[in-house]
């Protein structure tokens, strides 16, 4: 009799393993790269990558004032952009929330205020969050690039998993 329990207890408990591991994200394997305020993985399934870094830009945005007080950016093959920003002034939070892409919701593990979504248009996808520093600033975090490259999924857990400092 306890041969029978044990055998459906390890039966179950597959089956239990099997489903959650089905709908556990992708492992994440990459270098974790610091671009300005935001720490994200880039996937090694889509690497080489390269970096870009241009802090301290004080360009305007398209609120007059606002300004753009760094921007960063990772670049793979296959037209496949991260991009970092980071905006100051009054009325940033309404600007950037305008380009928060609503098509369908972009998963983000932090823990602050933030506004996130996704899109598809002309086979490209791109996905945004925007949060609020203490300090009032607003960091901009798009992950885009064909819409194929999102296939595996290690792009929208490398997005889900960015830490904003």
């Amino acid at each position: 009799m306890s041969l029978v329990g044990l055998a459906l207890g390890s039966g179950a408990g597959a089956a239990v393993h099997a489903l959650t591991a089905e709908e556990a994200p992708p492992a994440l394997h990459g270098r974790l790269t610091e671009l300005g305020p935001v720490s994200i993985v880039l996937p090694a399934d889509h690497a080489p990558w390269e970096t870009v870094a241009e802090g301290g830009a004080a360009a305007t945005a398209a609120s007059p004032d606002t300004e753009v007080e760094g921007v960063w950016g990772a670049l793979a093959p296959g037209s496949v952009v991260v991009t970092v920003l980071r905006l100051a002034g009054p009325g940033g939070a309404d600007l950037a929330a305008a380009s928060v892409p609503d098509d369908e919701p972009a998963p983000w593990a932090g823990r602050v205020p933030h506004a996130s979504g996704a899109a598809e248009a002309d086979g490209q996808r791109e996905m945004v969050l925007v949060v609020e520093t203490d300090d009032g600033d607003l960091v901009v975090l798009s992950v885009c690039g064909p819409v194929e490259a999102f296939d595996s999924g290690s792009l929208a857990e490398a997005f889900r998993t960015a830490r904003v400092e």
